[in-house]
């Protein structure tokens, strides 16, 4: 393009300067214009090539600029284009911002679900295990009770009735018994230190639904002081409250319930002193006897969760026997009775589930009642054989009747 203007321009320039030089032929001018033409003409006419250049320079800037100022226009241009463009597309992105915020309000409240069901479905695990260790426990408690029941049916009725319940001898009972219940209960307020240790031992949670266990001890390591201790846990589905308060209605009563072979003095709201007298079979024939009167004192402690007894017994024991009629032995037994709520229950399962404990301690007397000794060493060498299998199965009776009063209580309130 540049060397056609050039072309273009060089022609009509030598007509240009053509007409110029024929001008002052034709025209008849002044003088003084003549000179000053004549002067131009000289002065102009060595240079015409560097005129064209100078012209063919500035219409080559003006070009130039006119292209820069092209360019500055259309990217001007462009960026208002894309201004307008960013104002038209800006109430669409700001209704696509509106939308993801409703989705993800949506998305928050869909993880906040999904975190309560997985808590509810852990608390729902750990029910479901707590139910089914509870229900493992009352499966051994009712294939126990099963068992028991089996081997009672072969018994004699007397011979079950005396393993349960006892026996109570109608001999009358000693008329005067202040003494004897006076020296029970100083025994008794001496163990008040027992009540933490105690405490301690009866809220650690059961292993297994019932247990029990018969242990000889040897305080200070003398043989005088030798005690069999009985121990005996069992998980009842009673309320800590309920059985707390059977359980003492029971030792008000007189530990069983009767009318005639039993006396029972009360000595306090929360004291309790008791005289009673039981025969246990030795055979199944009911032939030969353990003849055995009690003293005792009970003393009530409650706590927040539950209840602690103390007690404190004094036993004479004597045999119906052909080969020992004279038979005879005094023991003294120290223990207690708790009852506490079940430590393990969680919320909705087995809340009606308590823990009833007994410790019973089972030592000889140091002298025999009224002064008599026994008549035949060898029974009284081996208390092992006569006492300690009755007093366990008079425990037992005890045990049975808890159980029994706290059934035939329930029963009688659905009913």
């Amino acid at each position: 393009m540049e060397e056609l203007d050039r072309a273009q321009a060089s022609p009509s320039q030598s007509i240009a300067n053509s007409k110029r030089r024929r001008e002052p032929e034709i025209n008849m001018e002044p003088e003084a214009k003549k000179i000053k033409h004549t002067k131009s003409e000289i002065s102009t006419n060595p240079l015409p090539r560097k005129r064209r250049n100078s012209s063919w320079l500035r219409r080559k800037q003006e070009l130039l600029a006119l292209r820069n100022e092209s360019e500055t226009l259309e990217t001007t241009l462009a960026l208002l284009e894309a201004q307008q463009a960013e104002s038209v597309l800006e109430p669409q992105s700001k209704s696509l911002t509106e939308n993801q915020e409703l989705w993800k309000s949506v998305a928050a409240i869909a993880r906040q679900e999904c975190r309560n069901s997985q808590e509810e479905n852990a608390r729902l695990k750990s029910k479901l295990q707590t139910c089914t260790y509870a229900l493992k426990m009352l499966q051994t408690q009712v294939i126990q009770a099963h068992s028991r029941q089996q081997e009672q049916q072969y018994s004699k009725t007397a011979f079950e009735n005396a393993v349960r319940v006892g026996i109570i001898m109608s001999r009358r009972l000693y008329s005067d018994d202040s003494g004897i219940f006076d020296m029970l209960e100083s025994k008794l307020e001496a163990r008040l230190f027992e009540l933490d240790v105690i405490a301690r031992t009866a809220h650690q949670p059961l292993l297994q639904g019932a247990s029990e266990r018969v242990q000889v001890c040897r305080e200070d390591g003398r043989d005088a002081a030798a005690a069999v201790e009985f121990k005996h846990t069992r998980l009842l589905p009673f309320g800590h409250d309920t059985t707390a308060k059977t359980i003492w209605e029971i030792i008000e009563l007189g530990g069983l319930i009767t009318d005639r072979h039993f006396r029972v003095a009360r000595r306090s709201n929360d004291m309790v002193g008791m005289a009673s007298r039981f025969t246990i079979p030795l055979d199944r024939g009911n032939c030969n006897t353990v003849n055995v009167d009690v003293h005792a004192v009970a003393k009530r402690f409650a706590g927040p969760v539950g209840m602690v007894v103390l007690v404190e017994s004094r036993s004479e024991w004597s045999m119906n026997h052909s080969n020992a009629s004279g038979w005879k032995q005094v023991t003294e037994e120290a223990g207690w009775v708790a009852v506490n709520e079940h430590p393990q229950q969680s919320e909705g399962a087995m809340q009606h589930a308590c823990q009833l404990q007994t410790s019973m301690k089972l030592r000889p007397d140091a002298s025999d009642v009224g002064g008599c000794g026994s008549t035949r060493p060898t029974f009284t060498g081996h208390i092992g054989d006569v006492v300690i299998p009755s007093f366990r199965e008079i425990l037992s009776s005890h045990h049975q009747s808890v159980e029994n009063f706290l059934l035939d209580s329930s029963r009688a309130i659905k009913a």
